[in-house]
Order: structure tokens, then C-alpha cells, then sequence
């Protein structure tokens, strides 16, 4: 590979990458200020499997549980799990994502005290947000390797 083709794939790898690991940084800061914010008593009022579009034909399944909750005498309605979705590539996975919620089941919700609208019932960094993570560095780490191997 000639050096403008390495310099080509080593910009793509790089851009890659940083997006990468750029997203999953900003989503292990959520969770790590989610982790402090107060929570309320919410209740479930509804639970559904849905498709959404993504990269591939197939799409994405993931849970949609929709609840409400009350934060100085305002009804706010949130419908994030986490942080990562909790989704699933088949819907097998995202109902067993979606299985510990029930309608009319009591839930904790945590909230940020500065805007409630946001709001997210399990706020802890999750498995995706580390892998985000991991992959975003080893992208920008192989995009060396076009460069590397060009100059051997």
C-alpha cells in the first residue's frame, strides 16, 4: 500500500475510533453523575418490544418501558432504561430486557434535579458503555498499523 492509502485508512480508523470512544466516555459520565442523582417513587404504565431503524437490514429490538413519576408536584412521564438502550439484536433478547418491568409495577427513578425530564431507572455504567470504550481505543490504536506496516 502506497503512503496516501495508508494515511487514507489511518484517518478512517482514527475517525472511527474517536467517535467511538468519544460516545461511550460521554455515556460512562452519565451514568457516573446518574449514580448522585435523587430518585423517585415511579410507577410503570407501559411496556412494549419495538423495532428501530439502524445500520443493518434487520434493525434493532429493544424494550420501551414508559413511566411516570412525580418531582415537586409535577407529573413527568421518562421512558429510559439505561443508558445504552438495553436492547437487543433479536426479539428474544429484548423481551428478557424487558421482562422485569410489568404495567403498574412500582420503580425507583432517578432524576436530574436540574432538569427531571431527564430521568433513567438503572443508572449505573453498563457492559456497552465499556465496550464503546474498548473498541473506540483499539480503532484509534489499529489506525497505526496502515502507517506502520506502509513505512516496513
Amino acid at each position: 500500500m502506497d503512503d496516501h492509502g495508508a494515511w487514507i485508512l489511518a484517518i478512517i480508523f482514527w475517525g472511527l475510533g474517536f467517535h467511538r470512544l468519544v460516545s461511550g466516555v460521554r455515556g460512562l459520565l452519565q451514568s457516573h453523575r446518574a449514580q448522585r442523582w435523587p430518585w423517585a417513587k415511579g410507577e410503570v404504565i407501559s411496556v412494549d418490544v419495538v423495532s428501530v431503524p439502524s445500520w443493518n437490514e434487520d434493525g434493532w429490538i429493544e424494550p420501551r418501558v414508559k413511566y411516570r413519576f412525580e418531582v415537586g408536584g409535577t407529573i413527568y412521564v421518562g421512558g429510559r432504561v439505561a443508558w445504552d438502550g438495553r436492547g437487543g439484536s433479536t426479539p428474544k433478547e429484548a423481551r428478557a430486557a424487558a421482562r422485569p418491568y410489568r404495567t403498574g409495577d412500582s420503580v425507583r427513578v432517578y432524576f436530574d434535579p436540574a432538569d427531571p425530564r431527564k430521568s433513567v431507572l438503572l443508572p449505573n455504567a453498563t457492559s456497552g458503555q465499556w465496550v464503546e470504550v474498548g473498541l473506540g481505543l483499539l480503532l484509534v490504536a489499529g489506525g497505526w498499523f496502515p502507517i506502520y506496516v506502509g513505512d516496513g
